[in-house]
């Protein structure tokens, strides 16, 4: 006989937002059943965010022209209309709100190695900026799978949440009330210097199975913002910094129980 279920909610649909909403659930104890066809998580958990599922599809497309030569296809050099990756809204936005739905996100992500933990410092409402909060959480979420991904067992990812150094900021009206840098630092062996050139261009990658798209939609989210992509590598690790723009005007919200300073996650 079939097995009948008792349950207080259902799920149909294990996307990113499905899987959160069913995971904070069973974590106050609710019954919950979670549906979904496909692979659970998602495109964002299983191949990376970008803004639109449009642009995976297209993606994967490009991607077979790329890898068409070894079926004795001749075809051009494909191409992504990167414009698409804009900011569709703006609003005003906690960064650490931002930053702490990107850690959840990534360590939940299937292809994230066991043992490593990330420390994240980030302070509620103190950093706010202007943009779309979609876009923003899918690049950092970018970097720290990224990150994650190239630091072996037993080590820590870092992210901190900063002002902007002055040498960090472009001179003109863009940054006239400062900047704020969130800066993802990995326990990696470094990036050879020879690729860090060619590390943001479309369908480069040095993972298996890789798109290539990750970084390169990265640094189109963040120029649509405005801001500026900083690299730091060397045998310690690599270190890639975002600066945006800072608001220091805003309309106070209410506290929603982002990460408290120095929490480290597993």
């Amino acid at each position: 006989m079939p097995e009948i279920l008792e349950t207080d909610i259902c799920v149909i649909g294990a996307g990113s937002g499905g899987l959160s909403v069913a995971a904070a659930a069973a974590g106050f104890g609710v019954p919950v059943v979670l549906i979904e066809k496909g692979k659970m998580g998602g495109d964002c958990l299983n191949y990376g965010c970008v803004p639109s599922k449009a642009l995976i599809a297209a993606a994967r497309r490009a991607a077979d022209f790329a890898t068409s030569a070894e079926f004795g296809v001749s075809a051009g050099k494909p191409t992504i209309d990167f414009a698409r990756v804009r900011v569709a809204r703006r609003e005003q936005i906690d960064v650490a709100e931002v930053v702490a739905g990107a850690v959840r996100l990534a360590l939940a992500h299937p292809d994230r190695p066991e043992g490593v933990s990330v420390s994240c410092v980030a302070k509620e409402g103190e950093f706010i900026v202007e943009g779309d909060d979609d876009l923003l959480h899918r690049a950092v979420f970018n970097l720290l799978l990224n990150a994650l991904q190239a630091s072996p067992e037993g080590s820590e990812v870092q992210l901190e949440v900063t002002a902007a150094r002055p040498d960090q900021l472009d001179f003109g009206p863009t940054f006239a009330e400062g900047g704020v840098a969130i800066s993802v630092l990995d326990a990696g062996p470094g990036i050879l210097p020879s690729i860090r050139d060619r590390l943001f261009d479309p369908f480069f990658t040095t993972k298996q199975g890789g798109s290539g798209l990750g970084l390169a939609v990265v640094h189109r989210a963040i120029d649509a913002h405005r801001g500026l992509v900083f690299l730091d590598s060397g045998s310690a690790g690599t270190r890639f910094t975002v600066v945006l723009p800072r608001l220091s005007h805003l309309v106070r919200r209410l506290p929603v129980g982002s990460l408290s300073p120095a929490t480290v996650l597993t």
